[in-house]
């Protein structure tokens, strides 16, 4: 019987240890190392495609946003193996999956798919209507004495069946460039050199009406509980005192949620622009109830509540107008 108990344990140690396999797919962290090859007379010229089959994941906090597509490259080199050696340079990680290779006539093809998660600065500055240029760049591991990007327009495109709920796509633009890197990556033998990348740019506008009044329904109300402020008689500062605080916790609570929900930014933003015009009402109410409770035996009641209409309609079109030219200029953007 412990003989027995000592084969099942022994058997299960074993099922546990072996590695696992995935044929035909691989990790951008787990790529075989690049064998450095002698330099060629001329680089090699690879027509190179992309098509995006989906977008996901958008999260303007961690600066991420998730794509899948497929890339393929053809060229005379039967060498050249680019689901090797072309990385995806601004992912913060990704993996692919081997489709297929084969040869037509003189030439070498390699297709793959790609599921990475791109790395991204978003442009905050007119959330929720923001528009977001999405680049993905892809390098090969050697230079352009090696090999040279050229974009195969004429394939790529957008699937058809890409969707991203909230936001209209309106097109793709493919871009061939070269960078340049400072450093001979460890190996002596190498100068500094070029590196031929392509890059696709999907061009994105957020659909943000909902969003608008989702995110900022917080300031809103904030801004009307201080207007009924001014619609409270000066006398009665307990009543107004109550409206004032009820605005400052609402405003206080959407800021937190607005401020977990977007980047940190050195820009003004839309958002910026709403709060700080919902907090300067608050501030200019807050001060006013205080003010006129003091000036009602000074001057009188008429002419206070005179005064109190006069900053009640500057409060009230001052923020109105404000965030209405600040939302407009959003959705023009």
């Amino acid at each position: 019987m412990f003989r027995k108990l000592i084969y099942l344990l022994g058997a299960i140690i074993l099922f546990y240890n072996l590695p696992s396999q995935s044929v035909a797919s691989q990790s951008g962290d787990n790529q075989p190392p690049i064998i450095i090859k002698p330099k060629p007379p001329t680089p090699t010229h690879v027509l190179m495609g992309v098509y995006p089959v989906s977008i996901s994941e958008i999260n303007l906090a961690h600066k991420t946003v998730k794509v899948s597509f497929y890339a393929w490259w053809r060229s005379t080199d039967s060498t050249y193996h680019p689901e090797k050696s072309v990385e995806i340079t601004n992912a913060l990680d990704y993996n692919l999956k081997v489709g297929g290779t084969g040869k037509n006539g003189d030439e070498y093809f390699t297709y793959v798919h790609y599921y990475a998660t791109i790395q991204k600065d978003w442009d905050v500055r007119y959330f929720p209507f923001d528009h977001q240029k999405l680049e993905v760049r892809l390098e090969d591991f050697y230079d352009e004495n090696y090999v040279v990007f050229d974009p195969d327009f004429k394939n790529s495109h957008l699937h058809n069946e890409l969707s991203l709920p909230g936001w209209k796509i309106k097109g793709m633009e493919l871009k061939k460039s070269t960078t340049f890197y400072n450093t001979n990556f460890g190996d002596s033998s190498l100068n500094n050199a070029n590196y031929s990348r392509l890059s696709f740019v999907i061009d994105l506008k957020r659909v943000g009406w909902r969003s608008y009044f989702n995110y900022y329904v917080g300031f809103f109300v904030a801004f009307f509980l201080c207007c009924m402020i001014f619609f409270v008689d000066p006398g009665n500062i307990n009543a107004r005192a109550s409206l004032s605080l009820g605005s400052i916790f609402t405003a206080v609570g959407n800021k937190y949620v607005i401020d977990q929900l977007l980047p940190f930014t050195a820009d003004f933003t839309l958002s910026d622009a709403i709060q700080a015009a919902t907090f300067c009402v608050i501030t200019l109410a807050v001060l006013s109830f205080i003010l006129l409770h003091e000036l009602v035996q000074e001057f009188g009641r008429k002419k206070v509540i005179w005064i109190n209409r006069i900053l009640s309609m500057l409060c009230m079109f001052g923020y109105i107008i404000y965030v209405g030219l600040w939302t407009l200029l959003a959705i023009l953007s």
